[in-house]
């Protein structure tokens, strides 16, 4: 996670505007709720005598995130961005890089072509595992395409369709080490949100 901030802070050192403007010159919140859903394929042998039977069910799951941080070009945003997503019986608290696009901005600017790419970490900070399991995030990417429709003030309301990827793995220990196992899982989502900017 360091390595990703420092990464994200050098490349902001080379990002100043063609102007002598100052280059953390707006601050930036983006709050956004939305939902997670996908298909999700998993073992229903529990004993795991047959480790390739199978069943598909589909998922849908809230999930929400905050934006903190700045304007370094007029139509680019640099920041931290603090999730939380719910997988049925997983919850995780992604910590991220994030950036904000402008792609398309009408002469009127009252709507505006949005991409984002948040990328970073799934912590367990939320998780409550049951005993004999520990669960531990991994890698996120979560790219996105949304409008902006700004109101006066220089807020603006958002809403985002995008694709998420969340790598994690669940250790299961039990008192006989003929049971013990390690579960990798990746949850991959579209993700739908509705948020507001200020």
């Amino acid at each position: 996670m360091k390595k990703i901030i420092f990464v994200a802070l050098l490349i902001s050192q080379f990002s100043y505007a063609q102007d002598t403007k100052k280059i953390w010159s707006k601050f930036i919140n983006i709050t956004e709720f939305g939902i997670s859903t996908g298909r999700v394929k998993y073992n229903t042998d529990t004993w795991n005598t047959n480790p390739f039977q199978f069943n598909v069910v589909s998922r849908i799951s809230p999930t929400l995130q905050t934006f903190n941080g700045f304007q370094i070009k007029p139509k680019t945003a640099l920041g931290l961005t603090v999730g939380l997503d719910i997988y049925q019986n997983t919850m995780l608290m992604p910590i991220a890089v994030g950036i904000r696009q402008t792609l398309i901005e009408k002469p009127n600017k009252k709507t505006q072509l949005l991409a984002s790419l948040d990328a970073g970490f799934g912590t367990n900070l939320m998780q409550l595992d049951k005993t004999g399991h520990e669960t531990k995030g991994g890698l996120m990417v979560n790219p996105m395409l949304g409008y902006r429709l700004p109101n006066r003030g220089g807020s603006a309301w958002l809403l985002n369709f995008g694709y998420k990827t969340q790598y994690a793995t669940v250790n299961k220990n039990t008192t006989f080490d003929e049971f013990n196992s390690q579960e990798k899982r990746i949850y991959n989502r579209f993700v739908f949100r509705l948020g507001f900017q200020f």
